[in-house]
């Protein structure tokens, strides 16, 4: 009986020892594979760069960059995708653990809309303050506005995003300083300033070299999309690896690449590179605007690859502007009439049209984005008290125009655009809008897209839109969705591209410093002729021919230009 006692228990014991023994090891085990996974796969990223301790000491850099920029959403008869919009050479110097930058362009050359090359541009941001000078968009370079002035905190934002992701020293630095140690599929992902938001750096398994860095945009039209930089062509400066190609991707296309060289480590600035100065009237830094410029950056970093600027909140401001004096910008008076009102903002000479019939208003062209395209809406529903705006006519889908489209649908829940369109808005109607979610993506609702050919008769023949396809041979068409609207009892025209006006005229009948080249002068004249041979075609009598691209003008300019 005592043997049988003694057996039981040494089995039990046993069982018991051994089960507390597999336990063990088993949770040690785990335990330190997931450790080693961790600090060896962070430790060989870093060493990859250099060691721990040289990446934490480095503080600034120094660099050339030669680069080019190239749109997808801009395709016309003469220009397919990619469109080189820009090439660029510029000196950086760089401080970003105190968000200081420096960049002298020796060479910006605009390809797109308007061909030419400025004499160079100035760049400083230390921290939430920046500025800006030189030859650096249409204005400065055609109409000598080249005194220095603040950037805007979507400009200040857009920049140093860039700046960080195209740097692995100092990702590494933010991996270390945010104590980040999750490895998941050899990808690391860094805070941001925005919360939720992250620098995703994705390296090779072999090499531990980063390969790229992504991070999720929001884009008026795409909705939420990735925002991708590539690295390669590693080289060895200073004890530390660094890439000197790069390609830039939003949505899986190629918008940007660029070349760096003369890297310098750790170079001794002067003191006063940073220094902001000469501001006449400063702009102080704008939160919710600097918000704008980072979850949204690559649309302000398109928009500057044209030399055209739209920095500042456009979150409201829109003007009827015809009720202010636009002297001082040198615009004539914009006044039409009882039942069509420009709406815009003189410092940025791009703009929609109220059109009032007795069936509500129309609204040509949501351009810009969604926040100005409400400041539009906002500012028509001021000038027509207790009037239904009843639809929205896009001229054509290219994304500077149509990127508003999303507001003004939910508005009036009812586009109007020309044949070949209504799949781009379609789709843009569509997309996710999880990251900054505007009206649409809260409340969806039905929209009706209306795609139109020939003519089209609105609200009992107050208003007509025609659609200009037809020969895709003719080289002045600009896109081939293109419409125009004409309000008969006006004998107006009401139209997008074919012909511009306000400071773009001034500078056609030279009336600016500069002048356009002989290719920019050409495509004006291609699309005025169009113009012309259109309103031609449908028999229409005009007086005056508005223009989203600088407003007010008359049948005889059309004219003047084809001429001249």
């Amino acid at each position: 009986m005592k043997n049988l006692i003694f057996n039981l228990f040494m089995k039990t014991y046993r069982f018991l020892i051994l089960n507390i023994i597999m336990c063990f090891l088993s949770f040690g085990c785990k335990k330190a594979d997931n450790e080693t996974l961790k600090v060896e796969n962070l430790d060989s990223f870093l060493k990859a760069l250099s060691s721990k301790r040289m990446v934490n000491d480095v503080t600034t850099m120094s660099y050339k960059v030669v680069g080019a920029a190239y749109e997808w959403d801009e395709p016309s008869v003469l220009y397919v995708n990619p469109i080189n919009t820009n090439n660029y050479t510029y000196l950086v110097k760089s401080n970003l653990d105190n968000r200081q930058v420096s960049a002298q362009f020796t060479q910006f050359e605009i390809k797109q809309p308007f061909s030419y090359q400025t004499g160079g541009i100035n760049i400083v941001i230390n921290d939430k303050e920046g500025m800006i000078s030189g030859e650096y968009d249409f204005k400065s370079y055609f109409l000598n506005m080249r005194y220095p002035q603040s950037l805007n905190a979507s400009r200040i934002e857009a920049m140093i995003k860039n700046c960080q992701m195209t740097n692995p020293l100092f990702l590494a630095k933010l991996a270390l300083q945010n104590n980040v140690k999750e490895i998941k599929d050899n990808r690391i992902s860094i805070p941001t300033i925005v919360q939720g938001l992250y620098y995703v750096v994705e390296f090779d398994p072999i090499s531990n070299l980063p390969l790229n860095c992504t991070i999720k945009e929001s884009d008026f039209l795409k909705g939420d999309i990735e925002y991708k930089i590539q690295y390669s062509d590693w080289r060895d400066i200073d004890g530390f690896n660094v890439p000197t190609k790069f390609h830039y991707y939003l949505g899986g296309r190629m918008f940007r690449s660029e070349q760096i060289s003369d890297i310098s480590i750790n170079p001794i600035f002067p003191k006063d590179i940073f220094k902001i100065s000469g501001i006449q009237s400063p702009v102080p830094y704008d939160t919710p605007n600097g918000w704008m410029g980072f979850i949204y950056s690559q649309w302000y970093n398109r928009w500057f690859d044209k030399g055209l600027l739209f920095d500042q909140p456009l979150n409201n401001g829109a003007w009827i502007l015809e009720d202010h004096d636009l002297t001082p910008y040198g615009l004539p008076n914009q006044t039409v009439g009882e039942h069509i009102k420009i709406i815009g903002r003189p410092d940025h000479s791009l703009y929609s049209v109220a059109i009032k019939t007795s069936k509500g208003i129309f609204l040509f062209e949501p351009t810009l984005n969604n926040f100005w395209t409400r400041s539009v809406l906002n500012a028509t529903k001021s000038k027509f008290p207790g009037q239904k705006i009843s639809g929205v006519i896009v001229s054509h889908t290219h994304s500077a125009i149509a990127s508003g489209v999303r507001e003004a649908a939910y508005e009036t829940q009812n586009v109007i655009i020309g044949k070949n369109g209504k799949s781009v808005i379609d789709e843009a109607l569509a997309n996710e809008h999880h990251l900054n979610p505007d009206a649409l993506a809260l409340n969806p609702i039905p929209i009706n897209v209306n795609e139109v050919g020939g003519k089209t008769i609105l609200a009992e023949g107050e208003l007509e839109i025609y659609y200009l396809g037809g020969d895709t041979a003719d080289l002045g068409r600009h896109a081939n969705d293109m419409v125009i609207a004409y309000i008969p009892s006006y004998q107006t025209v009401i139209q997008s591209e074919l012909m511009w006006n306000g400071p773009f005229k001034r500078v056609f009948v030279g009336q600016a410093a500069n002048s356009y080249s002989d290719a920019s002068k050409q495509e004006l004249k291609r699309r005025a002729q169009f113009l012309d041979k259109s309103i031609k075609k449908y028999n229409l009598k005009v007086k005056r021919i508005i223009s989203v691209q600088g407003g007010l003008g008359s049948y005889d300019d059309l004219i003047n230009v084809i001429n001249n």
